[in-house]
């Protein structure tokens, strides 16, 4: 289901599958926002274009966190 009214960008709201998905989840107002490893497993699995993107979630967001541990 998308959402959007206004300006910017719809949102997309999904039900998952494995609510297993929310381990790691932070929440922005009463919305639970999956962790940056589980984002990055979606984006991976989906394959195409979002393997560019998956690559750079990695790099950029991951990384980075394991480089400060």
């Amino acid at each position: 289901m998308s959402v959007g009214q206004g300006i910017g960008p719809s949102i997309r709201v999904s039900s998952p599958y494995d609510f297993g998905v929310f381990m790691y989840a932070t929440y922005e107002g009463s919305v639970p926002v999956v962790s940056d490893l589980q984002s990055y497993l979606d984006l991976y699995s989906r394959g195409g274009r979002d393997l560019k993107q998956a690559q750079y979630f990695l790099e950029n967001r991951i990384q980075t966190n394991w480089n400060t541990a």
